[in-house]
This record gives structure tokens, sequence and C-alpha cells, in this order.
């Protein structure tokens, strides 16, 4: 998973630079499962995956609440 949501951040970080699209802060993804990528900062990110009919949208409102918080514990 971790090198999965590696590669999506690079694909959107070339993305920016190729086509000029502006800075992608965050990636749903809805198949078999239910995944989020969301930025929380220029070198932090946070992958979120579940079940379809799962909470995801929850965790989203909470992390983007709490960003500052998440940072702060990550440096």
């Amino acid at each position: 998973m971790v090198e999965h949501a590696t590669q999506l951040v690079q694909a959107m970080d070339k993305l920016e630079q190729t086509v000029s699209v502006g800075r992608g802060l965050e990636l749903w993804s809805e198949g078999t499962g239910l995944f989020l990528l969301t930025r929380l900062s220029e070198d932090a990110s946070l992958v979120i995956s579940g079940k379809k009919g799962g909470r995801i949208a929850r965790w989203r409102h909470a992390v983007e609440c709490d960003v500052d918080m998440l940072n702060s514990v990550m440096r």
C-alpha cells in the first residue's frame, strides 16, 4: 500500500508540472474498496482505505479538522 501511495503522489506531482493543473491535494478511488490519499503538507501524505459502505468520509472530515495536530505529531 505504501509503495502504491508513493507512486500516486509522484504521479500527482508530475501531472502538476507537465499539465499545469495545479497541485493535487487529494485523491479518491472507489472500486472494490475505497481509497483516499490526502496531502497533509509538502512532505507528508495520509492514506486511508476501507470497504464500501465504510466510514472513510468521516475519517476524511476528522483529518481535515486536525491537519495541524497531525503534522505536529509527524515532526
